[in-house]
């Protein structure tokens, strides 16, 4: 759930010269089409980082619109352009864009305290405001940096958390006073869960699906833990035994993980359910410009290798992800998974990469050298 940290070399086919009516024809570069070079980086990154797979989709509008995949889920199970991923940290994009139209439907303000909708918890301030919520200046608490989270979550992998619990046996004392700073906090993405169902008088994934999935036509999105993921699911692979060896997360009970996560990290989709989302978002498919100007309003410094500046629910994406490229997205991770949504302005660009374990050096290889390959073609 938190977030992350690419190069690739070209490869030039040439043709054989060949002879024809006693003449000679001059030898000729075999053409390379854009997806052909992005597919060659997607293999290359399965030797080069001895990763299990990854499934990645380019969309740039009038031009090329390509989904690839690499690697395997599980045994001789090939990841394919259909496998669905959890997307970690990604998730907070979701989240921020569902809060967004319930502010345009006027059942939530930005402005809105956190007390007008849940009670009051130790070491929260009820005068955070949701902006600061989704902006991360809140200075609640990260939970998942708690000595003692891990260990007890993963004494039951059976447990569904309910957000209550995580805030009342995990929340240590304030990083700031609410505005003041900036410091990434799982937290204040729990909290915007349970104010989306307090608001709305719905669960959240209902009002996920309605409001955002089932208009894109997102059939293979899910809130994992909340709704049943329907299609073929990539297997994650995480050391969760400490041997030094990745273990096969699916194997494992997940129900406690998907529910410490849930509307911080918990989505889960295929990589191209998700560049339609990041498309339909910066091409105002999702939200009116005002609101998508407030996403985009970033505070800066984010004291982050990943974020330049940081909005509501959206980052200016650091040199390490797209290499110093003007470009805005969200990275995450989460047990067993990666992932990386990134929007090229300058080209009306969508990238978004998909990988089956925890990988950021190769997760940021990659982006970096989609975003080169499109800026060569582009």
């Amino acid at each position: 759930m938190r977030n992350f940290y690419l190069s690739f070399s070209m490869i030039l086919l040439l043709t054989v010269a060949f002879f024809s009516c006693s003449e000679e024809s001059p030898s000729e570069p075999k053409v390379t089409t854009l997806g052909e070079k992005l597919q060659q980086t997607l293999d290359k990154s399965i030797d080069d980082f001895n990763i299990k797979g990854v499934s990645a989709s380019v969309f740039i509008p009038g031009n090329e619109n390509w989904t690839g995949s690499a690697g395997v889920s599980h045994g001789n199970i090939s990841i394919t352009s259909n496998s669905i991923f959890i997307i970690g940290s990604v998730t907070k994009t979701f989240t921020s864009v569902l809060v967004l139209r319930l502010t345009e439907k006027g059942i939530l303000s930005l402005d809105d305290s956190i007390h007008k909708w849940i009670p009051s918890f130790t070491n929260i301030d009820s005068t955070i405001t949701i902006r600061q919520l989704l902006s991360h200046t809140s200075g609640v608490y990260d939970y998942s940096t708690h000595p003692n989270f891990w260990s007890v979550v993963g004494s039951d992998l059976n447990k569904k958390w309910t957000p209550e619990e995580i805030l009342n046996s995990f929340i240590n004392a304030p990083y700031f006073s609410p505005g003041s700073d900036f410091h990434y906090s799982n937290t204040g993405y729990l909290i915007l869960g349970m104010i989306i169902k307090a608001a709305t008088q719905s669960e959240v994934s209902t009002q996920l699906r309605n409001r955002i999935l089932n208009p894109l036509g997102l059939s293979k999105t899910f809130l994992a833990g909340d709704e049943t993921i329907n299609g073929t699911f990539a297997h994650g692979w995480y050391d969760l035994t400490n041997d030094g060896n990745l273990d096969d997360v699916s194997s494992f009970p997940n129900t406690a993980f998907y529910s410490v996560s849930w509307t911080a990290g918990s989505i889960a989709a295929s990589v191209e359910d998700l560049n339609k989302f990041s498309q339909a978002l910066f091409t105002g498919g999702l939200i009116n410009q005002s609101s998508l100007d407030e996403m985009l309003n970033y505070h800066s410094p984010t004291y982050s290798d990943f974020y330049n500046g940081y909005g509501l629910g959206i980052g200016s994406l650091g040199s390490v992800l797209v290499g110093g490229k003007n470009a805005v997205g969200h990275a995450g991770d989460a047990i067993g998974y990666c992932a990386l949504m990134v929007y090229l302005p300058a080209h009306d660009a969508s990238i978004s990469i998909l990988i089956n374990e925890v990988n950021s050096n190769c997760l940021c290889s990659i982006s970096k050298s989609f975003v080169e390959i499109i800026e060569e073609y582009y």
